[in-house]
């Protein structure tokens, strides 16, 4: 009987010193709930979303992404770089009218050099760029670069639509520089500050080359304003030269003329020789041409005899297009056709 009553007694007191701890820990020790805590505690319509956290249609929306292969960096001056990303909204009911970004650029020991943040914004669905266009490293010194998002604010796309700005009569050409022209068009009926007009060029390969941007100022509802974006000197638009020729004669070592150079420039359209033309028919181009006859099933002779000779006025008879540059100025040689610009208006 004692022993039942000293088992009743250490019952009582083990429920006693719990109470007092329980009560103990949920006045000074628990903590308070919060929207990030994974427990539905504070009048949420979900777990950590709605009621007094974010709602829940937001809590579930994708993330702002990075396309795959960016950022990518691009040369502006020898001592200076440009850096630009593709980003994506894959939400096309939710705008983020407001984010934060920051680019961190590394060099070949995967150091960190430079950070960079801003902010910007992005429509639902859209798809956009974001460029740093002076950044003060030389483009040597940058392996790598990340581009991170945070901090989005989002709203419903119908409340931020994208306005109904466009880019007309885009042209590109070079003065004392590569510039890329046009027309800013507004047909919303919104009178806009600013507008940034982002122009970002390729090679004849599809290959990105560089980027820039400029600033239209104070653009009314239904009016337009011209703009040009300039590019840093150094890059060339590629022009392929358009005619008919056909060869009269044999080359070989030593012989010079404007025919040695179209012969120059059709072996380094094909890859065959990688220099300037020089009118001048030297060992370099004994030796392409040796490559392209055998290419071609020819007797690799390095010699422009008879049969090469036949054998090429027969493919210029098939186009008028020769390249007069070489295959690593192609490279690095804006193509025209394939210049896109961007408008970015914000509401």
């Amino acid at each position: 009987m004692r022993f039942t009553k000293q088992i009743i007694f250490g019952l009582i007191f083990v429920v006693v010193i719990g109470l007092v701890g329980y009560g103990i820990y949920n006045i000074f020790l628990k903590p308070a709930p919060t929207c990030f805590d994974n427990v539905q505690n504070q009048g949420e319509t979900g777990i950590d979303c709605g009621g007094p956290c974010v709602p829940c249609a937001i809590k579930s929306l994708k993330s702002i992404q990075v396309d795959i292969g960016w950022p990518k960096v691009f040369q502006t001056t020898a001592s200076s770089s440009g850096i630009i990303a593709e980003i994506y909204n894959p939400n096309p009911d939710w705008a983020a009218k407001y984010f934060d970004y920051q680019f961190t650029i590394k060099d070949q020991f995967g150091n960190i050099i430079q950070t960079i943040n801003g902010s910007s914004f992005i429509y639902g669905g859209e798809l956009k760029y974001i460029i740093e266009p002076n950044v003060e490293i030389p483009v040597g010194q940058i392996t790598s670069s990340d581009l991170s998002i945070s901090n989005p604010q989002w709203i419903s796309a119908t409340d931020y639509q994208k306005p109904d700005v466009e880019v007309q009569s885009v042209k590109t050409d070079k003065a004392d520089s590569v510039f890329v022209s046009g027309k800013v068009v507004n047909r919303s009926e919104l009178n806009f500050n600013n507008v940034s007009v982002y122009a970002i060029v390729y090679n004849k390969n599809g290959d990105f080359l560089a980027a820039s941007k400029t600033i239209v100022d104070n653009l009314a509802k239904f009016d337009s304003k011209d703009f040009k974006v300039y590019f840093a000197k150094g890059i060339d638009i590629y022009q392929p030269i358009e005619f008919s020729f056909s060869f009269n004669r044999t080359l070989k070592v030593g012989d010079t003329g404007s025919d040695v150079g179209i012969l120059q420039s059709f072996l380094a359209e094909g890859q065959f020789l990688n220099r300037d033309p020089t009118n001048y028919f030297d060992d370099l181009t004994s030796q392409g041409l040796s490559k392209m006859q055998s290419a071609m099933g020819l007797p690799s002779t390095g010699v422009f005899d008879d049969l090469t000779m036949q054998a090429l006025n027969s493919i210029l008879n098939s186009t008028s297009t020769i390249s007069q540059i070489t295959k690593l100025e192609i490279q690095k040689s804006i193509d025209p056709t394939q210049t896109k610009v961007l408008v970015e208006a914000q509401r």
